[in-house]
């Protein structure tokens, strides 16, 4: 569980076969909390509040105050 600061992952830049490939930030806001071994993608964004399921694999946003889980993570019904 993170507490005040907010975790950033910076920009990463990876090189491929001589090409440079920009990743986006992902960013876990205030007070979210993340399962172990989720996997998310570059560019997602997990909201305060939010709790991501053990084993996850979040592939899109996930909204503020929200619970998702699963392959891929939805939101809990």
């Amino acid at each position: 569980v993170l507490k005040e600061t907010i975790a950033k992952l910076h920009n990463v830049h990876v090189v491929m076969e001589g090409k440079i490939i920009h990743l986006e930030k992902t960013i876990v806001k205030k007070g979210a909390s993340i399962g172990s071994n989720a996997t998310i993608l570059c560019g997602i964004e997990i909201g305060e509040n939010a709790i991501v399921g053990a084993g996850s694999v979040v592939t899109k946003n996930v909204p503020a105050n929200t619970t998702v889980y699963g392959n891929p993570a939805k939101p809990k019904v």
